[in-house]
């Protein structure tokens, strides 16, 4: 009987060391797939930290890029707001200059102060490349001038007869028209 056991245990113990290599072997498939992941994972993390600078310098590069741009618009936005409280200014000057014209003599000292000062901020207008529209002779264009009374004859071959108010133009952008009579 004894032989019998033995055998039986023998067979037994057989089959445990096969199944325990067979679970051994399966742990080690499972040990090396997760360790051939860990190293992708090592190897992405690795290239992610590389591109890290450039990405960082990327972003701030289109931060200043916004930054610019942001700024010029602001620059420009406030330029012309100066400019339309500048054409402003000339308006009641050149309204001034009118009314002491016709109550006063044309060599009035007050009078050639208030035209030496229009005349600077004209200048002032000149040297920021500001361009006056509505000029006598010059054909109407709707989109540069605005008629004082609604013609319906009004028509782009018309030409400018009188100017009431100058408009003017800045960066190729309209900032008021131009009042005029055709």
């Amino acid at each position: 009987m004894n032989s019998k056991e033995d055998k039986k245990i023998k067979k037994e113990q057989e089959i445990n060391i096969k199944e325990n290599k067979i679970d051994k072997k399966k742990r080690i498939e499972k040990m090396l797939k997760t360790i051939y992941k860990l190293k992708d994972k090592i190897l992405k993390n690795k290239k992610q930290i590389k591109e890290l600078p450039l990405i960082f310098l990327a972003k701030e590069d289109n931060i200043k890029k916004k930054t610019r741009e942001e700024c010029r618009k602001i620059k420009k936005k406030k330029r012309h707001d100066f400019f339309k409280k500048i054409f402003l200014i000339i308006d009641d000057l050149e309204k001034i200059i009118v009314l002491i014209s016709n109550i006063n003599n044309k060599d009035d000292p007050k009078l050639r102060g208030i035209s030496l000062i229009k005349k600077s901020l004209l200048d002032l207008i000149k040297k920021n490349n500001i361009r006056i529209e509505g000029k006598i002779d010059e054909i109407y264009n709707h989109e540069k001038h605005k008629l004082n009374i609604n013609k319906e004859n009004a028509h782009k071959y018309l030409k400018i007869k009188k100017v009431l108010k100058n408009g003017y133009s800045i960066d190729k952008k309209l900032l008021r028209k131009a009042l005029v009579d055709v």
